[in-house]
């Protein structure tokens, strides 16, 4: 009698086979279309197989660690990962100006970078730098010439008009030791493209240990030029004239004069000689030295003390 032959096993290895041929194809495949074109560049100063880690940042799924040239490079960032020689490629960057330099992230102006393999054409506007300081200004870049133009690094050096201080060619900056805008001509002079704190443009400062006196300040009557014009008090048609003070005529000399006379102004009016002006007004008869209001009141028909009474008392 002939036994049968059992093919359970063989039936079982041939499933075997079959999954695994299908489970290689799909590798495959997956390596192929998991390919750098699809990884989006925004990173700047990378080179090697840095370039290729930081493009594609945490990978996962098949490509991601495989590298079948074993050149050290991912095959999902190695622009050839059948040859060996061939890397990441370079990284280009774009320069809004035209200034020769890229932007980097650092630069408000910042458009992109981006990946170009070996035989790719690089794009326009695109160059291998990303030196530029202000991409928006072709004046701006790494070979730019230091100028004293205030505030701005030209030659991107983190440092602006860097070397430039001492020379008379640059600016010409006061000391304003009173801090009221205005500088002491007198010095401490600086030469510099910006100045010190506690420097200013203006040399126009005739007391710089008070901030009230300056070209700015309103002349009042005090016997000090305020407005630095070098007219004092009632000499400066700037005066203000509400900061004067009240004059009276005291034709007899009691030291009381007429109210009827005043007159407003910062200096006394008296003449050299003869009657003068007095502070003191309230003087009831200007022509009686008996009358005024320091007076005591006699029983003589008149108001001696000039409070509009007459001989109140007798």
């Amino acid at each position: 009698m002939v036994k049968k032959k059992d093919c359970s096993n063989m039936y079982l290895l041939g499933m075997v086979a079959c999954v695994a041929i299908v489970a290689l194809v799909v590798l495959v495949m997956n390596v192929g279309t998991d390919s750098v074109d699809s990884v989006s560049l925004s990173e700047n100063d990378m080179s090697g197989q840095a370039i290729g880690e930081r493009m594609g940042g945490s990978f996962s799924g098949s490509g991601s660690s495989v590298d079948y040239d074993s050149d050290g490079i991912k095959a999902k960032v190695d622009c050839d990962d059948k040859d060996a020689s061939v890397g990441v490629g370079n990284l280009y960057y774009y320069d809004a100006d035209g200034d020769g330099f890229g932007g980097s992230n650092s630069d408000s102006y910042y458009y992109g970078v981006t990946r170009i393999c070996p035989g790719e054409t690089v794009p326009t506007s695109y160059v291998d730098n990303n030196e530029d300081c202000d991409d928006a200004n072709s004046d701006i870049n790494p070979d730019a010439e230091e100028v004293c133009n205030g505030y701005i690094d030209d030659n991107c050096d983190n440092d602006y008009n860097d070397g430039m201080r001492g020379s008379t060619d640059l600016g010409t900056f006061y000391a304003d030791m009173d801090n009221d805008g205005h500088g002491n001509p007198a010095g401490p002079i600086l030469f510099a493209c910006v100045p010190d704190l506690g420097y200013v443009e203006e040399p126009t400062d005739c007391d710089d240990s008070d901030a009230s006196i300056n070209p700015d300040a309103v002349e009042v009557c005090d016997g000090i030029d305020n407005d630095c014009d070098r007219l004092i008090d009632g000499d400066d048609e700037d005066l203000d004239e509400s900061t004067g003070y009240t004059w009276y005529l005291d034709v007899d000399l009691d030291g009381y004069g007429d109210t009827s006379t005043a007159l407003t102004q910062c200096d006394d009016p008296s003449p050299a000689s003869g009657p003068g002006y007095v502070l003191l007004p309230g003087d009831c008869n200007d022509l009686r030295t008996m009358s005024n209001p320091d007076m005591p009141e006699y029983c003589n028909g008149v108001d001696d003390n000039c409070d509009g009474d007459v001989d109140e008392g007798c």
